[in-house]
């Protein structure tokens, strides 16, 4: 698990510069809550002070890896403790070498933890481990869909209300003018373009489907431009050959960001509507367990609805915001 429930990046791993070892060798990140917590189980090998670190706690895990925290404000273990993931180990702060208040998190992936201009190669991408070690979300629908059964839609109106039996929420992944967003950048229902922002600069990861049956997730700013399309729509890439680098953050900027998603994914010809509570990297995890060939990640959050049939499987309770495209299906 990540040390902070929300937070933003500051600095990554791997970043070139005046560092003694020539980079970046863990991964900056500013919490908006200061309790620092433990990315895995382990025991506590060390709680020092140095110019560098500051004041900073080593953990060493079951799966021979390491982590460190440092710049702490101060520590809340000791030596020998044995401590769970998840348990507070230090309060975030700005000691040692830092210019302002945040956690600098390194992930040494063989022992011993020295530093790396000693034991070069010692470290890794602590976002990379922690995807890779994450596996924790919470699945309310997973539905089979044939590519011809699938459909999308904008509604004006909250979409539990909108008298479909079989849906869930599309797609949001953008920002207005004052900060809010914009639905689906790309979508198009039995061959009609519903909604299509200009410019190459939204060349998307859009699922589409054919008169013919076929199915398929690309990279394109023009969904209509595919052969026989009946319908299409764009998200946030989940796994495939996809770019990956577009909007993993929430829209409080937490990396992240815990909520409920609706997800599409394809495999076996079949096009799966996913509806799953978890951060960027826990859909991650979902898509490889279901072991989806291409996957994208619709909206969520205040918006999260799905329906299938008469049972209404989830329905966020804070209804914060208009629901503006569904994803819809016939049985």
């Amino acid at each position: 698990m990540y040390p902070f429930k929300k937070f933003t990046i500051t600095c990554p791993y791997g970043k070139k510069g005046s560092w003694q070892c020539g980079y970046h060798t863990g991964t900056d990140l500013v919490g908006t809550d200061d309790n620092v917590m433990a990315v895995a189980a382990g025991t506590v090998t060390t709680v020092s002070f140095s110019k560098s670190y500051g004041n900073n706690v080593v953990i060493h895990h079951d799966d021979d890896t390491a982590s460190r925290y440092a710049h702490l404000a101060l520590a809340k273990v000791k030596t020998g403790d044995k401590v769970s993931e998840g348990q507070t180990v230090g309060i975030q702060g700005s000691t040692g070498n830092s210019t302002g208040k945040h956690l600098h998190l390194e992930i040494f992936k063989k022992l011993p933890v020295v530093y790396p201009s000693v034991f070069p190669g010692n470290t890794m991408n602590p976002v990379e481990y922690l995807d890779a070690h994450s596996k924790k979300y919470t699945e309310y629908l997973c539905r089979q869909v044939l590519p011809l059964d699938l459909g999308v839609a904008i509604v004006d109106q909250q979409a539990w209300n909108i008298g479909i039996a079989n849906f869930m929420t599309g797609g949001f992944f953008g920002k207005e003018a004052g900060g809010r967003t914009y639905p689906a950048v790309h979508l198009l229902d039995s061959g009609k373009l519903l909604e299509k922002m200009p410019g190459t600069q939204f060349t998307q990861p859009t699922l589409y489907t054919t008169f013919d049956g076929k199915i398929g997730i690309i990279m394109t700013n023009d969904p209509s431009s595919v052969p026989k399309v009946k319908s299409a729509i764009s998200g946030i890439a989940v796994c495939g050959d996809l770019d990956y680098d577009y909007m993993k953050q929430g829209w409080d900027n937490s990396w992240n960001y815990d909520t409920v998603h609706a997800l599409l994914g394809i495999k076996g010809g079949l096009v799966y509507c996913c509806m799953v509570k978890g951060g960027y990297a826990d859909l991650k995890s979902y898509a490889a367990d279901k072991r989806f060939e291409k996957a994208i990640k619709l909206d969520g959050g205040g918006s999260a609805v799905c329906r299938d049939g008469n049972k209404l499987l989830y329905k966020c309770p804070t209804e914060n915001r208009r629901i503006n495209s569904i994803v819809m299906w016939d049985k």
